[in-house]
């Protein structure tokens, strides 16, 4: 695949726009607003490219991209994999099957806590759950990316990027889930990365895989330097993205244990209040009113 030419735009230091989505780009109902996507087709005119670094499955995260009529790289399952705009896969990062088979025969998990995982086109789950069957389910069923149930026992015959382990706020077990988080990061430490997503979701990826790492990537490929990138975040799984890149914010309803992790990184707005669109506004858009 040929190489894309980088902006040369030199109004503006900033050539590559990347955001996360839930929490994010994303306002409490889980969709964009059309503010927002108003100031990103803006963005995008200026020959200033915009891109999403996400948690979530390519195949959901796609869906956002049409609907904003951009055309971008996609990093998705937190870094696990890079896909180009026409869907040409550019990086995977699997879970070894010996490590998913071990994960997945832990006997103790907590009551109310789902296991799921993600494959490279796929999105498993070990059950049924009312709060899966429901409408609502932060938005995945607006994109059509459905999950399929399958046997806990049969996890590792399938290619894994991404596991992850969710409960739900009206079932929140905290200390039988930090308990969960402990004792697999104890246990698989060496051989995993992982994460909090939010306060009752933790992730798993293969060694060495996070945001940060992926970004990095597509800076590359886009002939780039990390001066060159803003980029937005709010949670636990954002943090390394957020810690190595000079030009990173945080929202201001971000979660209070990357919060914690980083005490004096620059904070913008909410999700719910169009933060990044406005700080886009603000310090790309109208950047030569500031000079």
């Amino acid at each position: 695949m040929n190489k894309k030419k980088s902006n040369s735009n030199n109004e503006c230091p900033y050539k590559i726009v990347i955001s996360d989505l839930d929490g994010t780009l994303f306002n409490n109902d889980h969709i964009v607003s059309n503010f927002t996507k108003n100031i990103i087709n803006q963005l995008t005119q200026k020959g200033i490219i915009f891109s999403i670094a996400t948690g979530r499955h390519y195949l959901d995260a796609k869906y956002t991209l049409e609907k904003l009529n951009v055309e971008s790289i996609l990093i998705t399952s937190n870094g696990a994999m890079i896909n180009d705009n026409d869907g040409t896969r550019l990086f995977l990062s699997e879970i070894p099957s010996d490590i998913v088979k071990s994960i997945a025969s832990i006997k103790t998990l907590p009551k109310n806590m789902h296991f799921h995982m993600y494959t490279p086109d796929k999105w498993l789950v070990s059950e049924e759950s009312s709060h899966l069957l429901n409408e609502s389910h932060i938005g995945f069923h607006k994109s059509g990316f459905n999950y399929e149930v399958v046997p806990l026992k049969d996890f590792h015959l399938f290619s894994c990027v991404k596991l992850y382990f969710t409960t739900y706020p009206d079932q929140f077990p905290v200390k039988e889930v930090d308990n969960l988080y402990s004792y697999i990061e104890d246990t698989y430490g060496d051989k995993i990365e992982i994460t909090f997503s939010n306060f009752c979701t933790f992730e798993i990826m293969n060694n060495g895989i996070n945001k940060s790492f992926s970004v990095q990537k597509l800076l590359e490929y886009e002939n780039l330097s990390p001066e060159d990138a803003m980029i937005f975040g709010d949670g636990m799984n954002d943090f390394e993205m957020l810690r190595d890149f000079p030009n990173s914010f945080l929202m201001a309803n971000a979660q209070q244990r990357v919060l914690n992790a980083l005490p004096n990184h620059p904070i913008i707005g909410t999700n719910d209040e169009d933060g990044v669109a406005k700080h886009i506004l603000d310090n790309i858009l109208n950047y030569k009113a500031k000079l």
